[in-house]
């Protein structure tokens, strides 16, 4: 007996590689632009998975939080940059 093999959700995949470009390429706002695409690809995307049980559920999950750590890595950079600017300013 023969199993079929389930279809994986291009959305999770899209959203995983969204994730991992916004922690990779941090630059002038454009891993937050990624980031927050990963996050909302990554939501349809295991919303996908779910109600059409396709396979990817791990990849929807990955491209969620790699985009939230994209986010986070480019507020830090900004709270960096910005208090170094105040210290230099005074």
């Amino acid at each position: 007996m023969e199993q079929q093999k389930k279809a994986t959700s291009y959305l999770s995949i899209s959203s995983m590689v969204c994730g991992i470009i916004s922690i990779i390429l941090p630059m002038a706002g454009f891993n937050i632009v990624v980031g927050i695409i990963a996050i909302v690809l990554g939501v349809i995307g295991k919303n996908d998975v779910i109600n059409n049980q396709k396979d990817g559920l791990g990849f929807a999950k990955a491209g969620i939080i790699c985009g939230i750590i994209g986010i986070a890595i480019w507020l830090l950079f900004l709270i960096i940059v910005g208090s170094t600017l105040l210290t230099f300013m005074h």
